[in-house]
């Protein structure tokens, strides 16, 4: 594939990863560009999006602490009742996207900043994703997610930015 074609390619799996971060955001964010269809941020569409992006033999995710989802239903639900005091930094994420077999395999590692408004003081913490895409008719399909809290467990953008791949 010529280089303008594997950056619109890299550009849709980089949107895809960010409207799932905005989805786990969950339902009833603000008006802003961290959650889903301002100002329509229903559960619908919130589900609307994690069912588009999420293929239907998606395999469980491994969540930041290690506990796994059941599987894609189980997930979509997780995302759909998303809390609302922790808060995913979706513009401020660094995403990073690869291409294989012929571009029809991608994998997208990210840093993502987060925010627990849940404690006082609010927490920040940071967060590694690996997303595994495949393309499916034309349209790429997230077949698989690991996240993982990052070590230092703060957000040191700038450091860790560096030190994505």
């Amino acid at each position: 594939m010529h280089q303008l074609g594997e950056a619109k390619e890299t550009q849709a799996i980089e949107a895809a990863v960010r409207d799932l971060f905005r989805a786990e955001n969950g339902p009833g964010g603000g008006d802003d560009e961290e959650f889903v269809t301002q100002p329509d941020n229903t559960a619908q569409s919130v589900r609307d999006v994690a069912e588009r992006i999420l293929a239907n033999d998606y395999l469980p995710i491994t969540r930041g602490r290690g506990q796994m989802a059941r599987d894609r239903n189980y997930t979509i639900q997780k995302i759909v009742n998303g809390s609302s005091s922790f808060r995913r930094h979706v513009t401020r994420a660094t995403i990073q996207v690869e291409l294989f077999l012929d571009d029809q395999v991608a994998i997208a590692r990210s840093l993502l900043p987060t925010t627990d408004f849940s404690a006082s003081p609010p927490v920040e913490a940071s967060y590694r994703n690996t997303h595994v895409f495949l393309k499916r008719d034309s349209n790429w399909k997230c077949i698989t997610t690991n996240r993982k809290l990052n070590k230092s467990g703060r957000s040191n953008y700038g450091k860790e930015h560096c030190d994505l791949l």
